[in-house]
Formats: structure tokens, C-alpha cells, sequence
């Protein structure tokens, strides 16, 4: 599968394929999914891992953690950042990582500025091959804003970055900082580095996988993978004024070891995922802004396993997710969870004979579509991009 979701690479045993596939009763989709594009696995990119943003023309861009086949990246290919026209279904190439200083295997979503810059990382690569910070302009020029040493600056980051109304990038890695169990870090517009807050493991939370969310007042809302009270991962607060503390600690029961990051309502509630714990496939939770547990949803088969993508609202008014692997085919699954009929399945891939494997979350496109990526299956087992109707 290309090192599909492999996201741990000299970090951490991945966990997102670690439950075994199970049959299931077959039946028939809720709703039509359609694939809008399905990658080649050469120089256009293969194995999607991170998800879509979508600018105010309707141009979608992401990133393919492999592909433009180079020998310095296991011969896989180090990654590219592409853009899509969802109405001509034409796929450009926006920057084809080389590995070495150049940076090597983005995982994470991008941000976009107002001038139309993009803004990502990689989860290795740089000078210490251990993660940078890039800038794309809009004719795909790159500029490297910081290459991560693993000392006290981190090491490894692999998910998007998060901006303030300033425009610094905020971001997480899964290791270094001064405990060497990961940081929250700021990267200023001219590349300037600074460590916001390094995880000291056990109750303060460890090994941060995912995007931050912010609100607001400034505030910015993670999970950690590791660490918590119980050592199964934890949601954390980073205050305005750069202060960090525990929200909830999972204990297994309601979720464990949390990969993706938070949706964040009017109210202050938090919604997430975990990739395991409940019965064994994960959880879909609701956490309340004082830290208490609201909802605890277990992900059977039929529903899906081990989701890994931050959940997004709907215009309906819905939540949305996808699973990595569970349902018919044990491909993946998009799930609903609505204010009126709670959890529901949406969709069941069916790799390899369509697309699967749907590692991120979706996003919302401008006319209400739901947009996404599958990290395998297609003609060429490298993935694609869909679309699903709400």
C-alpha cells in the first residue's frame, strides 16, 4: 500500500491499521459517492493522506504523502502538493518534494493565506531529516520557514498548521521539545521558530498527532496521542496568553489514542474521534468546553474502524466523519452523526475495485459537497479524491 498511513515513520508503530478486518453483512449505501479523481502513483502523487481546502474559486489543493518517484524516498516518492479543479477534474502539481533539505512525506492538511500562499509540513525531511515548515507562493515556489532539529524545537510534525489573526502558523510535533514528547510550536510569516509549549508526558499529555483548533478569543484546542491520566491520550488548551492545560484524559472506555484533531462548536463543545478504545474500532465523543464527557459513540464494524480524521459540520446542521477501515469491504466508511438519529452510516468503500482507505476527515466545499481523499485503491492503488452529497 505504499507505506499507506504511515504516519510514524522513525516516530512510532502506526496504529491505524493495528485492528484486524472483519467480515460484515453486506448492504446497500445510503447515499452515492462520486469519485472525482484517481491518482496514477508517478509524478502526479499516490497515497493522499492529508485532506482538502478549497479556495473562492472552488479549487481544491492537498497534499499526497508519495509520489514523483524518487530513490531518495525509498523509491515511493517523497510527496508532492497538487491543486484540483473539481469541474474539469484536471490535476496540477504544485511542488514535487525531492527528500533531503527540500523536505520528504507531507501528511498534513494546508492553510492558505490571503495573498494565496500555501503553508504545510513535512513529517521528515529538512536539515536533520526530522521535519520542516514550507511555504508555497502561488506559482508553486517553496520556501523552507524552518527546519526542525529535534532538540527543544521538535521533531516530526504531522499534521497542518493553524493560523492566528496575526498570520503565525501554529502547529504541533509528535517529538522533541524538552521532554522529547513533542511541542506546540509558532512559526512566524518571515520563518521565525518559537516553542509555545513542550509536552512533559504523563498527565500533561504526550505526542500530539494532530492540528490544532481555534477559537475566537485565541484559544487553541489539541488531542495528544499519549499521556493523560490514564496514558491513552488526552485533549488539551493552549490559552491566548500561551498557557497549556488538560481538558480530558481518555481512559479507554470512551476512546483511546486519539490521531485527529477537534470540530469545535458555538457553544465550546468539542467533537473528535479516537482510533481505538469503546469496543475495540474507536470512538466518536463529545467533550463540553468545562471538560466534561457528553458523548462517547463505540465505532462498530458496520460503522467503521480506527477513524483518524477530524469530524466537520454540515450545512444540515450534521456531523461528519470517516473511519479507516470497517465496513463491508473493510476499506473505510463515512459515518453521520446527526442531532436526531445519532450515529448512521453514509457510505462503505470498496477498495481496490473503486477507492479506500480514507485516512483524513472532509472537508466542506462551497456548495454544501462534502470533498475528501482515500489514501488507496483506483486504477493504480495510489488513491483519490471524491465528492458525497450531504
Amino acid at each position: 500500500m505504499s507505506g499507506l498511513v504511515n504516519r510514524h515513520t522513525k516516530a512510532v508503530s502506526s496504529l491505524v491499521f493495528a485492528c484486524m478486518l472483519l467480515a460484515a453483512i453486506p448492504f446497500a449505501q445510503s447515499q452515492t459517492l462520486t469519485v472525482l479523481y484517481r491518482f496514477s502513483g508517478g509524478r502526479e502523487g499516490s497515497d493522499p493522506q492529508g485532506g482538502l481546502i478549497q479556495d473562492s474559486l472552488g479549487t481544491l489543493y492537498g497534499t499526497a504523502t508519495h509520489g514523483n518517484h524518487n530513490e531518495a524516498c525509498n523509491g515511493w516518492g517523497c510527496g508532492v502538493v497538487y491543486k484540483f479543479d473539481p469541474q474539469t477534474g484536471e490535476e496540477t502539481v504544485l511542488h514535487s518534494f525531492a527528500g533531503g533539505s527540500d523536505g520528504e512525506y507531507p501528511y498534513g492538511s494546508l492553510v492558505m493565506d490571503m495573498q494565496g500562499n500555501l503553508y504545510g509540513t513535512t513529517q521528515q525531511g529538512g536539515a536533520k531529516d526530522l521535519g520542516i515548515v514550507y511555504k508555497l507562493d502561488a506559482l508553486g515556489n517553496e520556501t523552507i520557514l524552518h527546519s526542525f532539529s529535534g532538540g527543544a524545537d521538535g521533531q516530526y510534525p504531522m499534521a497542518g498548521l493553524t493560523p492566528d489573526s496575526a498570520g503565525n502558523l501554529y502547529g504541533t510535533t509528535f517529538g522533541g521539545g524538552t521532554f522529547n514528547c513533542g511541542t506546540i510550536f509558532r512559526v512566524t510569516s518571515s520563518g521565525q521558530e518559537t516553542v509555545a509549549h513542550s509536552f512533559a508526558g504523563g498527565t500533561d499529555g504526550a505526542n500530539p498527532t494532530a492540528s490544532l483548533t481555534r477559537d475566537n478569543g485565541g484559544n487553541f484546542y489539541g488531542t495528544t496521542e499519549f499521556g493523560g491520566l490514564n496514558s491513552l491520550g488526552s485533549i488539551f488548551q493552549l490559552s491566548a496568553s500561551g498557557t497549556e492545560w488538560l481538558l480530558f484524559s481518555f481512559d479507554g472506555s470512551q476512546g483511546a489514542m486519539p490521531l485527529a484533531g477537534l470540530l469545535r462548536d458555538e457553544s465550546g463543545n468539542l467533537f473528535g474521534t479516537t482510533t481505538m478504545g469503546g469496543e475495540g474500532r474507536g470512538v466518536v465523543f463529545e467533550v463540553d468546553s468545562s471538560g466534561r464527557l457528553v458523548l462517547a459513540q463505540s465505532l462498530t464494524n458496520e460503522f467503521g474502524a480506527l477513524p483518524s480524521g477530524t469530524l466537520v459540520r454540515a450545512a444540515n446542521g450534521s456531523i461528519y466523519g470517516t473511519a479507516v477501515q470497517g465496513g463491508n469491504y473493510g476499506t473505510g466508511t463515512i459515518f453521520e452523526l446527526s442531532p436526531t438519529r445519532g450515529l448512521r452510516l453514509v457510505y462503505t468503500f470498496d477498495s481496490p475495485f473503486g477507492i479506500g482507505y480514507p485516512v483524513s476527515g472532509l472537508t466542506l466545499g462551497q456548495s454544501g459537497v462534502l470533498y475528501g481523499t482515500a489514501a488507496n485503491g483506483g486504477f493504480h492503488l495510489a488513491g483519490g479524491i471524491f465528492e458525497i452529497q450531504p
